[in-house]
């Protein structure tokens, strides 16, 4: 795959109007989203924000971005020239829209991300595209929620649909809408949730059809391009003054890919070469045989979103920020997988590793910068993984079919920055949210027994990386049966790295503990500890993958589920930490003692009040000890 530079276009307009227009379509993207949350039939859209809305020009092309799931930037700048290429432009009429949601041609980066996409017209003109990508619940395939590990390959995983018409010259064609919904197994909420995005997409229309009559089709034409030469000329200056040419490398690891505990590295080169920026893919791992993969798009949109994140988070996101940026991969593997390649997982294997890999060749690179705000940047891993679980069951709490895909995956730790700690509860997806419990509890058949900081997770540093949680649930309502489920998780074998001697973060672990007396806990009025179901004595701990269906369920009310999500990686040596920030973690539950005292050389001494206090002078002690230990086992 290789995306080209292009020259800098020179710029027409005068700065204020482009300003102007600038933060009116960033705007529409606000209100977009809005639209989506306040209309969307799941979690997934009214409280976890995974979804993306865009605005393209003619040829497809980013103007604007919603940045909620930076890699559907994959899948919104696909879709366009795949519709020219199979249906023509002069097909197209006003009030079109198109479904899509197929990984292999209309750039989905799996199947569950469905996108809505529609040509605007003004007086008969073509003046650009406007989409929306959001994740549904369950789009079909062999097992509920469409993550399908024994899969082998994508025909078996999901529903596909090439980009097709749902609206033709304005005129809803429902027997295409229904030709979709009758292949999910929730169809009265996926089908809320597309409707949802042809609302946010007839909100867009009506903006930019208002814009063009302000400023004119020939302005407006004139308007897009100027704001992404404008992109483009900041994204070449910032790489040419203040990133430092050279060849950067990285590499991490997908794994586990149900057929095996296979390990797929993924490595890049970073070539930074006067304004421009190389990206070479090549030594990557060939494509596994499962879900873990993802496809070109996936791989495209991954490049964008650390991008965003790391290198450009104050230049306005466009097609203009790429022309610089060129991409390479051999095809074929593990991140530009080749049809029929099973894909489910995408998102939170194969690409989210992508965003993890560029995102750590991209910190080598701003750590070098002349530049205080490019380094400021640099960054440890994120928790790296989005852990996936699905319980279904016959019947939820209102006697309803279940699919319940836990949305609490954004809540992993964030790496630690140069001179900041990780935040908890922080996406790389880079706008996820942890839904609440009391949401899960109304929609979902389950009762959340407990959540809790997951002490220890953090990754030690001078600066520690954003600690991560568990939480235990159960299946729970008057109605509700007991659940199957399938769970998937990565940051399973290889934890997330810290940077620059930082430690890595916790990575992630299901388990299930059987056989518990909740509903008599609950009929006494509590509900019961960690204590009391004696977690770590009793957990069973899953597989990394693993398939319940039509052999074992979670028993209502008797059995619990387990869950812990990725923690961040730490920054620099956890011996120049602030003993006094190590004190504060402590007392904040987020360090132990003996963590405290092994990763950071800082011993502690509980008081009355359940603080504690540290002794300078044994802590520089110790810490020498420490250093001088490293030494000797140097060599």
């Amino acid at each position: 795959m290789s995306v080209t530079s292009a020259p800098t276009a020179h710029i027409q307009t005068d700065p204020v109007t482009l300003e102007v227009f600038s933060n009116r379509i960033q705007n529409l993207m606000k209100l977009m989203t809005s639209t989506l949350e306040n209309l969307a039939g799941t979690l997934v859209g009214r409280e976890s924000g995974d979804y993306s809305t865009a605005l393209l020009d003619r040829d497809g092309n980013t103007i604007a971005f919603g940045s909620m799931v930076g890699f559907h930037l994959g899948h919104m700048t696909s879709v366009v020239p795949w519709i020219y290429e199979n249906y023509g432009r002069d097909s197209l009429r006003p009030g079109d829209m198109f479904l899509s949601n197929d990984p292999y041609s209309g750039g989905a980066v799996h199947s569950n991300d469905v996108g809505v996409f529609a040509p605007i017209f003004v007086d008969d003109e073509l003046v650009g595209w406007t989409g929306c990508d959001m994740h549904c619940m369950d789009v079909g395939g062999a097992l509920p929620g469409s993550f399908v590990p024994n899969a082998i390959d994508v025909v078996a995983e999901a529903c596909r649909f090439s980009p097709v018409r749902i609206y033709g010259g304005g005129e809803y064609r429902p027997d295409v809408v229904r030709a979709f919904l009758v292949n999910t197994r929730l169809p009265e909420r996926v089908g809320q949730d597309i409707s949802a995005e042809v609302g946010a997409n007839h909100y867009a229309l009506k903006i930019v059809e208002e814009t063009v009559r302000e400023f004119g089709v020939e302005g407006y034409l004139q308007l897009v391009e100027d704001v992404k030469a404008f992109s483009e000329a900041r994204t070449r200056q910032r790489i040419e003054e203040e990133l430092v040419d050279g060849v950067y490398e990285y590499t991490d690891y997908e794994e586990h890919d149900f057929v095996s505990h296979t390990l797929y590295p993924i490595r890049v080169r970073l070539t930074v070469s006067g304004s421009e920026l190389f990206f070479d893919f090549s030594g990557t791992a060939a494509q596994a045989p499962s879900l873990i993969n993802c496809a070109r798009s996936g791989l495209k949109g991954a490049v964008m979103a650390a991008l965003l994140m790391q290198l450009v988070p104050d230049i306005p996101f466009n097609s203009g920020v790429m022309r610089p940026v060129r991409v390479f991969s051999e095809g074929g593997t593990i991140n530009d997988c080749t049809a029929p390649a099973p894909v489910s997982l995408a998102t939170a294997m194969a690409a989210w590793r992508t965003v993890d890999v560029v995102s750590g060749v991209l910190t080598r690179a701003v750590d070098a910068s002349p530049s205080q705000f490019l380094r400021e940047r640099a960054t440890a891993c994120w928790g790296g993984t989005w852990p996936v679980y699905v319980l279904s069951s016959t019947s939820d709490q209102y006697g309803q079919y279940s699919v319940f895909l836990n949305m609490d995956g954004s809540g992993e730790g964030s790496g630690a920055l140069r001179g900041v700690d990780g935040a908890r509860g922080s996406s790389v997806l880079l706008a996820g949210r942890v839904p609440s419990v009391e949401a899960h509890e109304l929609t979902e058949p389950n009762l959340y027994i407990a959540r809790r900081i997951w002490a220890d997770s953090a990754g030690a540093g001078r600066w520690r990386g954003g600690w991560s949680f568990q939480e235990i649930v159960t299946p729970w309502g008057e109605k509700a049966a007991d659940q199957s489920g399938t769970f998937c998780t990565s940051r399973n074998a290889v934890p997330t790295p810290g940077a620059f001697g930082g430690y890595p973060g916790s990575g992630v672990f299901y388990g299930v503990i059987e056989g518990a007396d909740i509903t008599g806990a609950v009929a006494d009025g509590r509900l019961p500890s960690w204590d009391d179901l004696d977690v770590d004595g009793t957990i069973e701990i899953l597989e990394a993958k693993e398939v319940w269906e039509g052999r074992r369920h979670l028993r209502k009310g008797h059995d619990a589920f387990v869950m812990t999500f990725a923690a961040g990686g730490g920054f620099g040596d956890p011996l120049e930490r602030d003993p006094d920030s190590v004190r504060a973690d402590a007392d904040e539950g987020i360090i132990s003692v003996e963590a405290a005292r092994q990763a950071y050389g800082v011993e502690l001494t509980p008081t009355a009040d359940g603080t504690f206090e540290v002794d300078l002078e044994r802590v520089e002690e110790h810490r020498a000890a420490v250093r001088a230990a490293r030494l000797r086992d140097a060599g």
